[in-house]
């Protein structure tokens, strides 16, 4: 080898060591001559390392910490389903008494009423058919209307914050059943009493 070639090949060497580091740091890239090279692209999900015994350790980034991590956000947004869940059917069974209660308020006035309507149409002496059979069947339904309310009231306590989502909506769809029974004594009693009234005022 030439004198002049070798000055070449040693100043080629020597831009080349300088070059390269900045060259691997403009594009991202680590370099460590302690032992062996590495070698990892920044945003890479894989990294090679190149040792100095000639083996290759690829390291895939399996994001274990974020599967982690992510099955635990779905276990706290099923967690938090399940605690809106439960407030929802705790809301909706307040809500059933709530109804229940006044179902039985309205059946007591009514029964006020009722009374004393009762009490006009025997003072005339009143023999109409279809008088004589509402004021038999005003009294009928009430006690339906505060039987079915009763009923609702205590299907809807037996809703508790341990109470399964589930269960809660069976006890529920049976308790708001109950209600909307108690309301259908209510609406024919309500009708027996129009009958007397009307009898009274024609």
């Amino acid at each position: 080898m030439t004198t002049n070639t070798l000055k070449k090949v040693l100043a080629g060497s020597a831009m080349a060591a300088l070059l390269l580091p900045m060259a691997a740091s403009a594009h991202g890239i680590g370099l460590n001559f302690d032992g062996g090279l590495n070698l990892g692209a920044r945003g890479d999900k894989e990294k090679t390392q190149v040792e100095g015994n000639g083996t290759f350790n690829v390291n895939a980034n399996a994001k274990t910490g974020d599967r982690d991590d992510d099955r635990g956000r779905d276990g706290d947004k099923r967690e938090h389903r399940e605690i809106k869940a439960a407030a929802s059917a705790s809301t909706t069974a307040a809500a059933v008494t709530k109804n229940a209660t006044r179902v039985k308020t309205v059946a007591d006035i009514m029964g006020s009423i009722g009374a004393s309507l009762e009490t006009k149409l025997s003072a005339l002496g009143t023999t109409s058919p279809s008088v004589v059979t509402a004021t038999a069947d005003y009294k009928t339904q009430l006690t339906g209307a505060k039987t079915q309310a009763d009923a609702a009231i205590a299907t809807a306590a037996t809703v508790t914050a341990s109470t399964t989502v589930d269960v809660a909506t069976s006890i529920l769809e049976q308790a708001r059943a109950q209600l909307k029974a108690a309301r259908e004594f209510l609406k024919a009693a309500r009708a027996d009493l129009r009958i007397m009234f009307s009898f009274l005022v024609r």
